[in-house]
């Protein structure tokens, strides 16, 4: 009997489902692709000046939210990730641990710490340029003054505290990517048992929510606390999402069954799900929400041949293989932009400036450190 699987899922698979567990799903790329997107729609929308954001309420409070919540952007990477990771396991074809964390180390770190070095470098571009006309968000983001070796160490570690992400704010997700990338195989080994991982996931969730209300953190807590022992309780309340992955992964074949037997337009409303989850305003509870849809998301993604046909589209797969760069690079990228530019440009220029210089950057950071850092993992992995 499979030590995850068991004998059930042991079974032949038809063409579909052997799909889903063989190599890559392109459509799955798309999808991170687009959510980085709203990362960087959702950073544009920010820059606009706090006493004008009046004017977006068109965006703010309709369904179009949606488009500029980057938060619900990164729950559906953590559920990606725990999707994807699974898969190898659920082959029968894992690796043994330090194989498997050394090409993990190499795709997540090797091109993080490339771009904590080049936001280092737009910081020192950009160092006295305020930004006066933009928001005050835009105008604080970046340390008033450069930070110490220590402070700059602190990045590079992936500490986590506000202090040591000022350089590239969007580095706390990635604080939380690799560090439950270093248990996650006691995550798979937990996930043996639906039922009990549902109930860990929930008790897990539950408790971390309640800690960092007990704790004060009520506002903008995931990058702004200055407390270590902060940020592993909020690393424990993103787990349950990872294992949501890995449980869409184990139960492929049972969720394919029953799509099938939905009818095609039941199958595709269940869309309306996320598109009513995403716009709902961030808060502790939201994640929940944005949880869900993000499942659902996925699922429609593998199994609903329209959507998977739509997002095979081979400009969304170009930008699901760049999207890591992309999320790593556009910020550093769209502070120095704003700053320097609006005033001399239209806001609406500033921002196709933006999209441009930061596709163009992520495409090349792309070919030249994230595709090398992945062939250096398989290499070292091999020895």
């Amino acid at each position: 009997m499979h030590p995850v699987l068991g004998d059930g899922l042991k079974a032949r698979m038809d063409k579909d489902v052997k799909n889903a567990f063989s190599g890559r799903i392109e459509a799955l790329d798309s999808l991170r692709g687009i959510a980085a997107l709203v990362v960087v729609f959702s950073h544009c929308y920010l820059t606009w000046p706090e006493e004008l954001r009046w004017q977006l309420n068109w965006i703010r409070y309709t369904p179009l939210r949606l488009f500029i919540n980057g938060h619900a952007s990164v729950i559906i990477f953590f559920v990606l990730s725990g999707y994807v990771l699974a898969l190898p396991f659920l082959r029968g074809k894992q690796p043994d641990y330090p194989h498997y964390l050394i090409k993990r180390i190499c795709r997540i770190y090797i091109p993080f710490f490339v771009s904590i070095f080049l936001a280092a470098l737009l910081y020192q571009i950009g160092f006295g340029h305020t930004g006066e006309g933009t928001s005050q968000w835009l105008q604080g983001i970046w340390p008033a003054a450069p930070p110490d070796f220590l402070t700059f160490m602190g990045h590079l570690l992936m500490v986590g505290t506000e202090k040591t992400m000022s350089l590239n704010t969007v580095m706390w997700s990635l604080v939380y990517e690799m560090r439950i990338s270093i248990i996650f195989p006691l995550l798979m080994l937990l996930c043996r048992s639906t039922k009990k991982a549902v109930i860990a996931g929930i008790i897990l969730y539950v408790v971390a929510t309640g800690l960092l209300l007990v704790s004060g953190q009520t506002d903008h807590w995931l990058v702004r606390t200055d407390s270590f022992l902060i940020t592993w309780v909020i690393t424990a309340r993103f787990i349950p999402f990872f294992m949501a992955g890995i449980l869409i992964s184990k139960h492929a074949r049972e969720i394919h069954g029953y799509m099938r037997k939905l009818s095609a337009p039941k199958r595709y409303a269940l869309l309306l799900i996320p598109l009513l989850m995403f716009p709902i305003p961030h808060s502790h509870y939201a994640d929940v929400l944005y949880g869900v849809g993000a499942v659902v998301l996925v699922i429609l993604a593998v199994e609903a041949a329209q959507i998977r046909k739509l997002l095979e589209a081979k400009a969304l797969v170009w930008l699901g293989h760049i999207s890591y760069s992309l999320y790593l690079l556009h910020l550093p990228i769209l502070i120095l932009l704003f700053r320097e530019l609006l005033g001399i440009l239209p806001y609406g220029a500033v921002v196709l400036v933006v999209l441009a210089a930061s596709l163009t950057a992520s495409a090349l950071m792309n070919r030249f450190v994230e595709m090398p850092a992945m062939a250096l993992g398989r290499k070292l992995a091999k020895r």
